[in-house]
């Protein structure tokens, strides 16, 4: 939504600030590489990303939740039956490594008592996974809600995701800052918040629901009967949740602790000492019903 309607374009005109938006192929470890480099000052992006670059000393602020409890999805080629996770045993995964996808997938097993040794993992970035999927050079993708355009095309089926199995794999991601922006610019930062705010302020209602839906389905390529099958029965209010509460503090904790088990991180640390609460608590009680109404317009 911020993109679709240029909120922050919006936000910062009238202080001649130019707002840029870059789409990295390569994901998580890309946007990582980015913040490195100083190339960009936030990211919208998966935890697991997110975690090892904090782990890995980036100099980054957590800012707010931007996704809860969405759905990974196990895409099968033709011919192959699964129908339980156990039925994965010794076939071939494609997965993109050190993504939410990876670290929902390591949940997904541990669930059942398995793990990556049970399978023949293949290390792909999502186009890559899709294409070798409707090829047949994988058994299966654990991935996006992309899987479903193959579905349709009758190239592969979505055997089940996350949902149908009570969560367990759900993915979350985050909004972060670079240290050195948040700290130089601290009311730009709370504006931006703001303005983020605002959009799931106006998605958490259940009026804009469809409203959503159909700007999804027209914005991304995807058919709209594609999008309802994906996000029909999601609950925004819940799944669109940006508060740094104690119930994301806490699954975060997890994930660092599971990143560390697989020796993706070397060191652990606290999501609340990463966490900056401050600045969302106060970003909170600005006014953001200009946001919501630039939305409708």
């Amino acid at each position: 939504m911020l993109v679709w309607r240029h909120l922050l374009e919006e936000e910062f005109k009238r202080d001649g600030i130019n707002v840029e938006w870059h789409f990295f192929k390569a994901a998580g470890p890309a946007i990582n590489e980015a913040f490195a480099n100083k190339q960009i000052d936030f990211a919208f992006y998966g935890d697991l990303p997110a975690i090892i670059g904090q782990a890995n000393g980036l100099q980054i602020k957590l800012l707010a939740a931007t996704g809860r409890q969405g759905a990974a999805y196990l895409g099968v080629r033709s011919g192959v039956e699964v129908k339980s996770l156990q039925d994965l045993k010794g076939k071939t995964i494609a997965v993109f490594r050190g993504t939410i996808f990876h670290l929902s997938l390591v949940n997904a097993l541990a669930s059942v008592g398995m793990s990556e040794r049970d399978l023949r993992i293949v290390n792909m970035d999502l186009a890559a996974s899709t294409a070798a999927l409707s090829t047949g050079r994988v058994d299966a993708v654990w991935g996006s809600s992309n899987l479903y355009e193959l579905e349709d095309k009758g190239l592969a089926h979505v055997a089940f995701s996350t949902s149908d199995l009570g969560g367990v794999g759900a993915i979350q991601s985050v909004l972060v800052g670079s240290d050195a922006f948040v700290n130089s610019y601290p009311q730009i930062t709370r504006r931006l918040l703001r303005v983020f705010l605002g959009g799931y302020d106006w998605m958490s209602e259940h009026s804009n629901r469809q409203i959503y839906l159909s700007e999804a389905a027209r914005r991304s390529g995807f058919t709209q009967r594609q999008v309802d099958r994906m996000l029909g029965q999601v609950s925004f209010a819940e799944t669109m949740k940006p508060d740094l509460d104690d119930s994301f503090i806490e699954s975060l904790d997890k994930q660092v602790s599971l990143a560390k088990e697989m020796r993706l991180i070397r060191r652990s640390f606290s999501a609340v000492e990463w966490a900056d609460q401050k600045t969302q608590q106060e970003t909170k009680v600005l006014p953001r019903d200009d946001i919501v109404k630039a939305i409708t317009q």
